[in-house]
């Protein structure tokens, strides 16, 4: 399998996870929509109560920090099944997070460094404030 998020264009191996369900599917103009954050399917609030809408983006975006890929097909009356692809092995990650082997033309990606950079400055500070608090400690 290729996968868009690993610039090396080898064939990898995948795990896939299929997620099938028997519900009112999802209708066609709506597919490309349903990763997008707080959009939710208005057929299904009928069917559903609760959500938020943020569910399906945020497993877009894990699966799109671990390089991976999710197919969607859905079939009105008939249900809706989601594989998601993982590429096997850890080859395809660098531990320093340079995008030598990112493309970051995919759609969440932007997100995905926003949130890495939230946590990089996270702990940065969490850093300095023990190393204040230890220096104030000092005889």
């Amino acid at each position: 399998m290729y996968f868009p998020l690993i610039k090396n264009k080898k064939l990898t191996k995948a795990v896939c996870i299929s997620i099938t369900d028997s519900g009112i599917g999802i209708k066609a103009e709506d597919l490309n929509k349903i990763f997008s954050r707080f959009f939710q399917v208005k057929e299904l609030d009928k069917q559903y109560y609760g959500g938020t809408g943020i569910g399906l983006e945020v497993v877009k975006s894990f699966v799109d920090l671990h390089k991976g890929k999710i197919d969607v097909k859905s079939k009105n009356n008939v249900g809706t099944e989601f594989k998601i692809y993982l590429p096997k092995g850890n080859k395809h990650f660098n531990k320093d997070l340079s995008t030598m082997d990112i493309n970051p033309d995919t759609s969440n990606f932007d997100q995905i460094n926003d949130v890495l950079d939230e946590i990089d400055s996270i702990e940065q500070k969490s850093l300095n404030q023990r190393k204040q608090f230890l220096s104030s400690k000092t005889i």
